[in-house]
């Protein structure tokens, strides 16, 4: 992957290969940002915009183009970093999100440090976002390089806990740093009552491996009081992402 990825200037109808957008993370109590989920969506010469639903089933098929893409994506992590440096933003993280496969490929560690070091990228702001379907990995390799990545400073999350695939003693085998919750689980902290207890039961045990849980799509203030009485500090949703505090996530793109 590594330096031709990186070096690589080429453009689809003058658009780069794949284009960042960002998800708000902040306080459930208050909405203050404190970090961002991103997103890449590809841009294809034949087939237009694609988005991670389509392309990361050929990604974790076809680790050659993989290692590209996240040479790319590093690449403009790397800007909106100094873009977020040069107005004064600063936030916990930015979530790069990878193919399961990539992890357990050859070359890949080599490989994010090779491209973390040339970026000159601070890796404990990068946090490495991976798939719900991680819960059916039995291998041991995907476990294995999480905890290889959080010993050089690299986050880890993972998507949809307490959903169907993300039951809670798989969780204790890949000790991610964070977690987000499935946006169904946080309809029912909303609910209050015994609802909410078994959401915070839960986050509770997450929180015993050592792992935040994030509470995804709060829709507004009652809903994040919801969210953190049942012991999720942070969360995303349009309670975070007034029209006020998204103009901070317009930027402006190097050429």
């Amino acid at each position: 992957m590594g330096s031709e990825a990186l070096k690589n200037k080429a453009t689809v109808g003058g658009l780069r290969p794949i284009e960042q957008y960002f998800t708000p993370i902040g306080s459930s109590v208050t909405g203050e940002f404190v970090a961002a989920r991103s997103s890449f969506r590809m841009n294809s010469s034949d087939k237009g915009i694609l988005f991670a639903a389509d392309y990361m089933p050929l990604l974790e098929k076809y680790l050659d183009r993989a290692s590209y893409y996240m040479g790319c994506a590093l690449c403009q992590i790397a800007d909106t970093m100094e873009n977020f440096a040069e107005r004064e933003i600063t936030l916990d993280y930015l979530t790069l999100p990878l193919p399961v496969n990539l992890l357990k490929a050859r070359d890949f560690k080599a490989n994010i440090i090779e491209a973390t070091s040339k970026l000159r990228l601070n890796r404990s702001k990068i946090c490495i976002e991976l798939p719900s379907y991680l819960y059916n990995e039995t291998d041991g390799k995907a476990a294995e390089m999480i905890k290889s990545l959080q010993k050089d400073e690299f986050l880890v999350m993972i998507d949809s806990f307490g959903g169907t695939a993300a039951t809670s003693y798989r969780l204790a085998e890949f000790e991610a740093n964070y977690v987000l919750l499935d946006p169904a689980l946080t309809a029912l902290a909303a609910k209050r009552g015994r609802p909410a207890s078994t959401v915070k039961s839960m986050v509770s045990l997450a929180s015993d491996l050592g792992t935040s849980v994030i509470a995804t799509n709060v829709a507004n203030d009652d809903e994040g009081e919801a969210v953190a009485e049942a012991g999720c500090s942070n969360c995303t949703g349009a309670f975070v992402g007034s029209e006020v505090s998204r103009q901070y996530f317009r930027i402006d793109r190097k050429e």
